[in-house]
């Protein structure tokens, strides 16, 4: 299938996963709230070692957002902007409001939060960090996701962070797209000079780690 009906098909599992499951981790296609935080957190941590340090003060797009949970990590490093994009409305209906409950209780740091309904190969606006993280997550997506992580660095001024489902943990699993370590550098190294892919954070993951030229690693 091409990129478009790829998107298509993925929008309407969420939805079906919402329907069956509600509005909670499990309509994003994470197992758990656990899995879900890990990801996160792995995902900011890695930031910290650049320098200038991390995202404190570096704009962030998070692609796929979902509810914004990335946010609840992210914002703890002290980001200057956050902007959120997914292609399910429901979900930004959803981020948009619980960013509401927080902001009106005092909890929240950022000035510049925002939610779309956007697609990220539409989109030209360029942010330090970009995160794509477990949006390629069906069968049949490989293609999609190298594309995904060329746009996604085309954006980026400072680095990109993607993460897939490993094939040596969930290699029995249906409907998954899944990735070895070697086929996910690969990708890495066509997009990128300098990457990391680590699979030290949650069983079933890798998470890629791109950076533009001139930007330390650690």
């Amino acid at each position: 299938m091409n990129r478009k009906e790829y998107q298509e098909a993925m929008v309407q599992q969420h939805r079906d996963w919402t329907q069956k499951h509600g509005l909670n981790e499990k309509a994003l296609g994470w197992g758990s709230e656990e899995g879900m935080l890990a990801r996160y957190n792995a995902a900011c941590q890695v930031l910290d070692l650049i320098s200038p340090p991390g995202l404190v003060q570096k704009t962030v797009l998070d692609v796929g957002c979902g509810y914004g949970g990335l946010l609840r990590v992210a914002e703890l490093r002290f980001p200057k902007r956050y902007v959120g994009i997914d292609l399910v409305e429901e979900f930004i209906h959803e981020a948009a409001g619980r960013r509401k409950v927080e902001r009106d209780a005092g909890r929240t740091w950022i000035a510049g939060i925002d939610f779309l309904v956007a697609d990220v190969f539409a989109m030209e606006e360029k942010f330090d960090i970009v995160f794509a993280l477990g949006v390629a997550w069906m069968e049949g997506g490989k293609e999609f996701l190298r594309a995904l992580m060329q746009k996604c660095f085309d954006l980026c001024e400072v680095a990109t962070v993607v993460s897939v489902t490993h094939d040596m943990t969930l290699g029995e699993k249906e409907g998954f797209n899944l990735l070895s370590t070697d086929e996910f550098a690969r990708m890495a190294g066509e997009v990128a000079e300098r990457w990391v892919v680590r699979h030290d954070f949650w069983p079933n993951d890798l998470m890629c780690y791109l950076y533009k030229s001139g930007w330390e690693r650690w």
